[in-house]
């Protein structure tokens, strides 16, 4: 969906193999930048992505654009469910600004 453009850092495929992997990465990566597990986002297409999130303390958002469909991820409760990124991009801008700290 081109969203690594829109933020200064994050965890994605190429920092490791394996999934669940990620998101202790990009916790670590938040903490340099003042940010807590609470405040990391992550972004993903099934339930995995979601017990991932969960289990290192972020928020999981759950996108059907993959195998899964919208009722198998809403049984794993993310915090938020979007049926595709293009038509859920402002809920999902409107959840990312709402964790936000202040710089400075």
């Amino acid at each position: 969906a081109g969203l690594n453009g829109l933020f200064e850092w994050g965890a994605f495929g190429d920092d490791s193999a394996a999934r669940n992997d990620l998101v202790p990465i990009l916790v670590a990566r938040a903490r340099t930048y003042g940010c807590e597990a609470s405040q990391v986002v992550v972004i993903g297409d099934t339930e995995a992505d979601v017990a991932c999130a969960r289990a290192a303390g972020a928020v999981a958002v759950a996108v059907a654009t993959g195998w899964r469909t919208r009722e198998e991820l809403q049984k794993t409760e993310p915090d938020l469910l979007l049926d595709d990124l293009a038509v859920g991009l402002e809920p999902l801008l409107g959840l990312i600004r709402g964790l936000q700290t202040p710089r400075g």
